[in-house]
């Protein structure tokens, strides 16, 4: 079955299977929305790995907050948000908040299994600010599910949202809160990382399901837990995918998972 077959939102999360996939594939702009009120100051297909950088027209309007989506992939997509020289980075999607101010923003995403590859996805980044204020009004507002805090390391704090059709990791350090969410389908395999640079330095976190793998498994890892279902892991890595032989996801049938990693992401 093609992407453009399935329903829209099964569409955008289509997994790419391989280099050559990706440079074929053909996709479709999906309707945009808007989550806040916002400015969308990019949409349109971008190749892994490049740098959009806020336009001169755009960086007149206040700003709160930054968030970017690409579409048609799994969490073998790694995105980054900037707000200034603070960060977040994500899967396929990644949102940043701050303080109201002019701080510049950019964004770019990489696809985990070949960085370098030509083949292009649609991509949006959009700024966002408390409130109307000249930017578009928010169409709906998400639906909040379970939150629950979960820990805090030097300085930053845990917090997850499960929603009714996604889960959403939060990172808090100051006036900054960074984001990232995956499909209820794309958690169970793979979970959720987020790697977060605020006025606490960068820190990279793990929330996984349960089962995803024993505790000697991940602390194998290096991965070290840090409350229910979340790890630590180090900000000195390389991006990638890690295959966990779980035995217990051999015995359902899910074989190795695969986690994300995320190194730093650059400029």
């Amino acid at each position: 079955m093609s992407t453009q077959s399935l329903p829209a939102e099964k569409r955008r999360r289509a997994s790419v299977g391989g280099a050559a996939a990706l440079a074929s594939l053909l996709v479709l702009l999906p309707a945009a929305s808007a989550s806040a009120a916002e400015h969308v100051w990019y949409y349109g297909d971008t190749a892994s790995s490049v740098t959009r950088y806020e336009p001169a027209s755009s960086q007149t309007k206040q700003r709160s907050g930054v968030n970017a989506e690409v579409f048609n992939i799994s969490s073998t997509a790694q995105t980054t948000v900037w707000l200034g020289s603070y960060y977040t980075t994500g899967g396929y999607s990644a949102n940043l908040t701050g303080p109201l101010g002019y701080s510049v923003t950019k964004a770019k995403w990489v696809w985990l299994i070949s960085p370098n590859d030509p083949g292009k996805l649609p991509f949006r980044v959009a700024i966002t600010r408390p409130g109307g204020g000249g930017m578009r009004a928010a169409e709906s507002e998400p639906e909040i599910g379970k939150e629950a805090h979960l820990a805090a390391v030097d300085g930053t704090a845990f917090r997850v949202d499960y929603g009714d059709d996604r889960v959403t990791l939060f990172a808090d350090s100051g006036d900054f809160s960074g984001s990232t969410w995956a499909s209820l389908d794309d958690f169970e395999k793979h979970g959720i990382t987020i790697r977060f640079a605020g006025p606490n330095g960068a820190v990279q976190a793990h929330l996984l399901p349960d089962g995803f793998a024993s505790a000697d498994e991940l602390a194998a890892l290096g991965l070290t837990s840090i409350g229910e279902n979340l790890y630590l892991g180090s900000t000195d890595v390389k991006s990638g995918i890690v295959e966990i032989p779980s035995a217990e996801a051999a015995r359902d049938g899910r074989g190795a998972l695969q986690l994300a990693i995320y190194g730093d992401p650059g400029a």
